[in-house]
């Protein structure tokens, strides 16, 4: 005994939307490999008074523990090697990153990764490209990947080459 498809006049259509419904399936894992799912950064603040021309800034961390930013020569230069330094207390990080962007203007991009060096610190070296203007404000946003997830914390400060060393 032979099977019959009951409305032969509906197997093309029938095909065709087995064929659309396996290329919007396939477009969906497609769409989640491409994007997957991130995880909320969390932002701290840094500490009132903060100056980093005159040493490190902190600020706390949410759910406990401190991220110290350090730059060195201080005031700190334009177009000189700069010394960085990050401290991550009570939060174990497993990268750490320093991206220096203008508020003001584009300067590109300026992100550079930081090397354990001990328990909870990090070092690494950066230049803050020259700019056509004779004050620029600038944010150092340090990133840091926890166990507690991704954490950011913008620390602000100007450069002025009119100042001594700056």
């Amino acid at each position: 005994m032979r099977l019959r498809f009951p409305f032969p006049s509906l197997l093309p259509a029938a095909g065709i939307a087995l064929g659309l419904g396996a290329m919007a399936f396939g477009g969906y894992l497609v769409w989640r490999f491409m994007n997957p799912p991130v995880a909320p950064v969390l932002v701290a603040e840094p500490e009132a008074g903060c100056d980093l021309h005159r040493g490190p800034c902190a600020a706390a961390l949410p759910g406990g523990g401190r991220l110290t930013l350090a730059i060195t020569p201080r005031p700190i230069p334009l177009i000189e090697p700069l010394a960085l330094e990050v401290r991550v207390d009570s939060a174990a990080a497993s990268k750490v990153e320093v991206d220096f962007s203008s508020p003001d203007m584009y300067m590109g991009y300026n992100r550079h990764a930081l090397n354990a060096v001990s328990a909870g610190v990090y070092a690494g070296k950066a230049v803050l490209p020259v700019c056509t203007r004779t004050r620029m404000a600038w944010r150092a946003r340090v990133v840091a990947d926890t166990e507690r997830g991704r954490v950011s914390v913008p620390f602000t400060f100007i450069t002025d080459p009119a100042s001594p060393r700056s």
